[in-house]
């Protein structure tokens, strides 16, 4: 605090209104802010998860180029794995077998969701979020490319990550909330 003259040459002490307003105001949030944020639809909290929220649909765009066998599933919290699809392995003549598909949170709660891609010819599982057996998976925002183990497996356990759009398995995510 410190002491002004009034316009009637009488004095007062000023306090330092905005300093002690911000102080109140972050002490006051500050638990709020560091225990609870919402998010935006769609919120990557890792590069290659997502937060899915109730009554909220996440739709994946993708395709699968490979000569492997290769499925790729949507991985959810809540235990629910959907196949998004699969090429049974008859993409070595480069055709790419392109795959669209839905799933939507009816769990009353928010949910975290990743992609999968499980190369049953290698028995290798590569997860979106760069887990599982290696990291085989780019992400970045809402895409993600996730290679294979490779014909004859040379890659089963060793990091392998292709440039976005370049992966056995390559997906854009999107989301609508009902």
């Amino acid at each position: 605090m410190i002491r002004v003259k009034n316009a009637d040459g009488t004095r007062r002490l000023k306090v330092r209104t905005r300093l002690v307003v911000l102080a109140g105001l972050a002490a006051l949030l500050t638990p709020l802010l560091t225990t609870w944020s919402a998010g935006p639809v769609g919120a990557a909290p890792t590069a290659g998860q997502w937060t899915l929220r109730k009554g909220e649909t996440v739709n994946v765009s993708s395709d699968i180029n490979a000569c492997n066998v290769d499925y790729s599933f949507l991985i959810v919290s809540n235990g629910d794995t959907p196949n998004v699809g699969t090429n049974f392995g008859h993409n070595c003549s480069g055709d790419i077998v392109a795959l669209v598909f839905s799933y939507t949170n009816t769990s009353g709660q928010t949910e975290t969701v990743k992609l999968r891609l499980f190369d049953q010819t290698c028995s290798r599982t590569y997860d979106s979020d760069g887990s599982g057996d290696a990291n085989h998976a780019t992400a970045l925002h809402k895409a993600v490319s996730i290679n294979d183990a490779g014909g004859g497996c040379p890659f089963a356990t060793s990091t392998s990550q292709p440039p976005l759009g370049q992966g056995n398995f390559n997906a854009t995510v999107s989301f609508t909330h009902h």
